[in-house]
């Protein structure tokens, strides 16, 4: 699977990024050794469309851990508008070579146009915690999308941080899946409205070898604050001042809305293309 270099799910990877940079390091240029300015590394993104929220915290040294341990964390999710608060289910993930990290969650529902505040902090330690308020972009009107000519049209959206095309495919052993290309680089901005021109040619000769049986369109928008990774170093950005935005802590928590669109044209009874219900 490709990542844009601004695809929204780079956020999860950044935190492995961060585990690769800095044990390939020199250990003199450890920016992290011997410093207690820092207690997490906090990565995800808080969608109000989705029905549950994931993020990932770990130790500040330990993007990713290589047996399954504990953490000493407790995660708080608050409305800054109410005052609401949850506490976060903590879960343990399995990724590739046996890597563990910990994802937290909750299905607190999220509003558009609102922020929101994350809170990791330590049990035994409450005073001080890591905090990233993270603030969610208005709504927009749900995509259109015209076939024949692979475009899509996304209305009152200030920053489009994502367009992908999601392919699902049956494999000839009877197993099944989705495979995520991003668009986001085929998109142009005017009088306010996002115009994408999906450029397939690139999917489908990497998926000549599937079997695909259904596509759908993927797109973000998202509050402020979100970074431009083109221009981003690769080198720096797993480092305290590299794209941070969580305070006593490192890494990037972004607010997004997200709208998914079947890879079809639909019409009203005018004829007029609309979006897809």
């Amino acid at each position: 699977m490709y990542l844009g270099k601004r695809h929204i799910w780079v956020l999860s990877g950044l935190a492995i990024l961060s585990l690769l940079i800095i044990d390939s390091c020199d250990p003199a240029f450890n920016p992290l050794a011997g410093s207690d300015k820092y207690d997490f590394s906090i990565y995800g993104y808080l969608d109000a469309t989705a029905d549950t929220q994931w993020v990932r915290v770990m130790p500040v040294r330990d993007s990713l851990f290589f047996s399954p341990r504990p953490i000493n964390a407790s995660v708080i999710l608050k409305d800054n508008q109410s005052g609401r608060r949850v506490t976060m289910h903590d879960s343990l993930f399995q990724y590739y070579q046996h890597r563990y990290a910990h994802n937290f969650w909750t299905t607190m529902k999220l509003l558009p146009d609102r922020s929101y505040t994350l809170i990791a902090k330590q049990p035994d330690n409450p005073a001080h915690s890591d905090t990233v308020k993270v603030s969610l972009p208005k709504d927009y009107p749900t995509p259109r999308f015209y076939k024949k000519q692979n475009l899509v049209i996304i209305d009152s959206v200030k920053n489009l941080v994502d367009v992908s095309v999601i392919y699902h495919y049956q494999g000839v052993q009877g197993n099944s899946g989705s495979i995520i290309y991003p668009h986001i680089e085929d998109s142009s901005r005017s009088s306010g409205r996002y115009s994408v021109n999906l450029k397939l040619d690139h999917d489908l000769y990497e998926l000549r070898d599937y079997q695909i049986t259904y596509k759908q369109i993927y797109v973000a928008a998202s509050g402020p604050g979100w970074p431009d990774f083109s221009m981003i170093d690769k080198r720096i950005e797993s480092l305290p001042n590299g794209i941070s935005n969580v305070k006593h802590g490192v890494g990037f928590v972004a607010g997004i809305i997200s709208k998914t669109i079947p890879y079809k044209t639909c019409r009203d009874a005018k004829e007029n293309v609309v979006p897809c219900p």
